[in-house]
């Protein structure tokens, strides 16, 4: 049987990307081998693939999600070297001890390059790097200091030996493609970050309607607090705003973002739902109102990003509002599913969503346009060219 190795470097839990391709790989008939550094659950994990997981590598040293360690350190750079030493090496050699030879291995980030490439360079096995962002441009500052120079050097050999030694590179979107091909050269083939409406669960899942009344106008905003993502921008502008109006977050580490002066008014105008894992979110946030999404474009992977959070967006029905963002644009101006605020301040996201709660019609456009844009951007047409791809590679 044919044998394939997909690896993440956090969890599949929260790797929606790598998820999806551990099922399509599975039903297609290959023999699916899924390395995690983060323990998921088995429960997310398709019948029949082999997940390997934290305990089995042996990991010590960082027992919880390298993010949230990160976030605890007063020097990130440190804590990198840190995780890097202790963490990803040692794991990659327990890998060697407890992964069989594969025929393809599949990164979804360049760390694992080492451990991957040294699997396949004695051997006839290949392997695909999948991009999902540029690990350089996460970043608009410019890095001073020893530790930062030892970091930016290293990231960008990863990124450079990852692109240069796969046998395909695959990203997330043109633009994504366009702006690695300038960087590194080599070949991407784009496979979307789109939604897999069969990997939705059907049975016991919660929805946020659940949780307030049917009246209050919901504004949601999708993914993890990190960097370049301005939640207390929202926070403000909702703050002033109706009492019926409430923020919905829906991810991790909003409480190490938002400001101390906001803090009393959680649970009554913002509500963080952090326990919803990827298979969960559709189901759960549709009935919201409007979605949000906020990056800051001088951070270069946000600007040419297409998040799997706006295929979730139009999956549950749900329009949404961007601030500027290439890719996002581009998206949306063919599908109507979202529009964009030309300057995403406080006073005119507070605007807009006071218009848009007492006139709850003008979304009912976008709110049809996602209806028909979810049959159009779907996982099958993607999984399609993944399993093509693969294919060719066996041939």
């Amino acid at each position: 049987m044919n044998r394939i190795c997909v690896i993440t470097t956090t969890s599949f839990k929260n790797d929606t990307r790598s998820l999806k391709q551990l099922y399509s790989l599975s039903e297609a008939g290959y023999e699916v081998y899924a390395i995690e550094f983060i323990d998921s659950g088995n429960q997310i994990i398709p019948t029949g693939v082999k997940i390997i997981q934290p305990e089995v590598l042996k990991l010590r040293v960082i027992k919880s999600n390298p993010v949230s360690f990160m976030l605890k350190m007063q020097n990130k750079i440190s804590a990198f070297i840190n995780i890097l030493i202790f963490h990803y090496l040692n794991c990659f050699y327990n890998l060697r001890k407890v992964i069989p030879h594969c025929d393809i291995y599949i990164m979804h980030s360049p760390f694992p390059f080492l451990y991957v490439y040294f699997s396949t360079r004695n051997s006839r096995a290949i392997f695909i790097y999948d991009a999902h962002e540029y690990y350089m441009g996460q970043n608009f500052e410019k890095r001073t200091g020893l530790l930062n120079k030892i970091y930016e050097f290293f990231l960008t050999k990863l990124e450079f030996y990852s692109i240069k030694y796969s046998k395909i590179n695959l990203t997330v979107s043109d633009d994504m493609a366009g702006l690695l091909r300038k960087k590194y050269k080599g070949n991407f083939r784009v496979v979307m970050n789109v939604h897999a409406p069969k990997l939705d669960l059907k049975d016991n899942v919660k929805n946020v309607r659940d949780f307030f009344d049917k009246n209050d106008f919901l504004v949601l905003m999708l993914g993890n607090s990190r960097k370049g993502l301005d939640v207390n921008l929202l926070i403000r502008a909702i703050i002033d705003l109706d009492r019926k109006i409430k923020l919905i977050l829906v991810g991790k580490y909003h409480d190490s973002f938002i400001g101390r002066e906001f803090q009393s008014y959680k649970n009554e105008k913002y509500f963080i739902f952090d326990d919803i894992h990827s298979r969960e979110i559709v189901p759960f946030i549709r009935n919201c109102d409007l979605g949000v999404l906020i990056l800051d474009k001088r951070i270069i992977n946000y600007y040419l990003c297409l998040p799997n959070k706006i295929f979730q967006y139009i999956h549950a029905d749900v329009p949404y509002v961007f601030s500027d963002l290439k890719t996002v644009k581009k998206l949306s101006d063919i599908y109507k599913t979202g529009f964009q605020l030309d300057e995403f301040t406080e006073d005119n996201f507070k605007e807009t969503v006071k218009d848009l709660s007492e006139n709850k019609m003008k979304l009912k456009p976008y709110k049809d346009a996602c209806r028909y844009a979810k049959k159009m951007l779907d996982w099958d047409a993607e999984e399609k060219k993944l399993l093509h791809i693969i294919r060719k590679l066996y041939d």
